[in-house]
């Protein structure tokens, strides 16, 4: 009879918390499911490069425009050969090509640096963007080429493109592309 009560209160036991934690476990699962515990949105934003080379701001919009505040700090003057941006986590990786003429930039000097990637395919204003920079450059009159890489992480804010539409007179925006000098809503024909 005594072994049948402790029985009885270890299934109890086991039944009242198994309860508990499956209810946890579905509350876990839709939270996940709606977004709310989704990582990469709880991380802060973040633009860093390998040591000698700061970000000090940056800004990506949904109209494709990246701007990098860059900063030298390796104590000789560089000049940037090449500067991509491969976007992460997309359906097609696009390769960003930097719009500045003077790639050059002297020791302890910031410059701010203008991408135009483009209409990123998945990409939306609000969402968080990885972003990995890649940055060929060469010292002072030497012929060497080094390379070194940057991470981004950062949310994607409302811009204007650079086209403008002569129709209206203003600027594109929004999801709105520049086809031929004119803004469109819909896919540039080929």
């Amino acid at each position: 009879m005594m072994m049948n009560k402790k029985a009885q209160a270890a299934m109890e036991f086991l039944m009242t918390y198994g309860w508990a934690i499956l209810v946890v476990l579905v509350v876990i699962g839709t939270l996940a499911y709606f977004g709310v515990l989704n990582p990469t949105g709880l991380l802060p934003e973040k633009c860093l490069f390998q040591t000698g080379i700061y970000c000090e701001d940056h800004l990506v919009d949904d109209v494709g425009n990246v701007k990098l505040k860059l900063n030298n700090g390796l104590g000789k003057d560089m000049t940037i050969t090449t500067f991509t941006l491969d976007y992460l986590d997309t359906t097609a990786v696009e390769v960003c090509a930097a719009t500045n003429s003077d790639l050059s930039l002297s020791s302890g000097q910031s410059k701010t640096y203008i991408f135009d990637c483009g209409a990123i395919a998945g990409i939306n204003k609000g969402e968080k963007a990885k972003i990995k920079a890649t940055v060929t450059y060469n010292l002072g009159d030497i012929a060497f080429s080094h390379t070194l890489n940057g991470d981004l992480l950062v949310k994607v804010e409302v811009g204007t493109s650079t086209c403008t539409d002569a129709a209206i007179g203003n600027a594109c925006t929004g999801n709105d592309d520049c086809c031929s000098g004119t803004c469109t809503s819909s896919v540039c024909a080929a």
